[in-house]
């Protein structure tokens, strides 16, 4: 055998005369396929003018001094083209691409296709370099994932797993607008898969969460129209919080000893002799347009004056765990605020669950939050004897002024955005109604709207008087 097996180096005969000219031709061999870095391939023409030492890999149908040496190396050498032919297995640089090429026996294919495993990296980076928190970086413009299909010996799905270590740690996607975080969707901090934002990378709000027990879902949030504006829900279980429903005027309403109605749902109830006026006017301290209602007391005997709403679904709200929020200014320490559930005959009061909370003063708005665990309903349900009422209370001496605008009362551990509802949905809910069966033409027994101050008349086993 006269030549090497894998690169055809020529060898020494014995007794060969000019042995130099034998070992020169294998080092130009060696020179020519070691550490093989080609301009380009696929070449067709050999260049005009090649520099000493030039390589390209021959192409298909070639002409000129290439013709005939296809698929070949060709190393410009002491002034001749040399052709070298691969073997399987030979790695190429090719300059003009920037790309290590791999010949399969056949043609010059992508060396990093024939890459099946990579195992034990310590990092990867594509297009960017890893470090020690990130040990996968990449900097592309584009990603692709599909399935691997049934006939390819897959199943036809592709699913990627996620995993953190215990409850309390994080496992989520962050959405990052330069490098500060404004949205996170997945597991953070519990089990719960929550969908949260942020508008600094530093604040941020649930926008759903969802529990992993009963798959409910809820929005923290509320929901809002492509313009912003909040969609009307039942997160909030305060009915005319905002005090947009005014069926029996505007006001503003004189106060006085005893009941006297405002808007919808809402009452004072004067404990002693009390002067003085409720009214509302335009604005609100935060969100679209709203009401602002205002209590103005002139003069106060002792026991001052409470102005209150009801809520009727205690069955739902006992025993849980909710958030009382609101609006405020006051100029005067005159004001305090309280939940109490009201059990037993006539309404009286059995369970405080919130004990009289005193307001500061706040020339300018403030939102308040309470936190507080109803108790339980203790077999009571939704009706007369069974309510939560929710009392501003007037604590000190007069005169004293409060500003109150959304009041908000949620099942939830933290206050969250003032829920406005559309006004037709409100005031269905707001909506109240006398019905008398006693009356003298049986077609005018029909439920009337209360548009006025409910006054008992006490003609028919079903007359009632609606306390708001």
């Amino acid at each position: 055998m006269s030549d090497s097996t894998r690169l055809r180096l020529p060898y020494l005969a014995a007794a060969q005369s000019q042995k130099h000219v034998t070992h020169n031709d294998a080092l130009q061999v060696l020179d020519a396929l070691v550490q093989i870095a080609v301009l380009d391939r696929d070449r067709l023409v050999p260049p005009t003018a090649p520099a000493e030492g030039d390589r390209h890999l021959v192409g298909t149908s070639p002409t000129g001094a290439f013709a005939g040496q296809a698929g070949r190396l060709a190393a410009f050498e002491d002034g001749a083209w040399r052709f070298h032919q691969p073997r399987a297995g030979w790695l190429a640089f090719v300059i003009a691409e920037q790309a290590l090429r791999l010949f399969d026996g056949t043609s010059w294919t992508d060396a990093g296709l024939a890459l099946r495993t990579l195992a034990g990296l310590a990092g990867l980076g594509i297009g960017a370099a890893p470090d020690g928190q990130n040990a996968f970086a990449a900097k592309l413009t584009g990603g692709y994932f599909t399935a691997r299909t049934v006939a390819e010996g897959g199943t036809g799905d592709v699913r990627l797993a996620l995993n953190k270590e215990a409850l309390g740690r994080t496992v989520s996607h962050v959405y990052q607008s330069g490098w500060s975080g404004r949205a996170e969707t997945g597991l953070a901090g519990d089990d719960r898969y929550r969908i949260k934002v942020s508008a600094d990378g530093a604040a941020w709000h649930d926008c759903l969460v969802a529990d992993p027990a009963t798959g409910a879902a809820s929005l923290p949030g509320g929901l809002t129209d492509i313009a912003g504006a909040p969609l009307g829900g039942l997160r909030n279980h305060v009915v005319n919080g905002e005090f947009a429903i005014a069926q029996r005027g505007a006001g503003p309403f004189t106060l006085a000893t005893g009941s006297v109605w405002t808007f919808d749902r809402w009452v004072a109830v004067g404990t002693g002799s009390v002067a003085g006026q409720v009214s509302r006017t335009a604005g609100v301290p935060d969100g679209p347009p709203g009401w602002v209602a205002t209590l103005n007391v002139t003069s106060a005997a002792v026991g001052g004056l409470e102005w209150s709403t009801r809520l009727e679904d205690v069955s739902r709200l006992a025993g849980r765990t909710v958030t009382l929020s609101f609006w405020y200014r006051t100029a005067s320490a005159s004001f305090s605020v309280e939940a109490r559930q009201l059990f037993g005959a006539g309404g009286s009061p059995a369970v405080v669950a919130l004990p009289p909370t005193a307001l500061a003063i706040s020339p300018a708005w403030q939102r308040i939050r309470f936190v507080v665990s109803l108790p339980p309903v203790l077999g009571k349900t939704i009706g007369t004897g069974s309510s939560l009422a929710l009392r501003l209370l007037l604590t000190g001496t007069a005169p004293a002024t409060l500003d109150v605008a959304g009041v908000q009362l949620e099942e939830s551990p933290v206050a969250t955005p003032f829920e406005r509802r559309p006004p037709s949905l409100e005031l269905l809910m707001a909506r109240r109604y006398f019905r008398r069966s006693a009356l003298a033409v049986p077609a005018a027994d029909l439920a009337l709207e209360m548009r006025a101050a409910p006054v008992a008349s006490g003609t028919g086993p079903y007359d009632y008087l609606a306390e708001l």
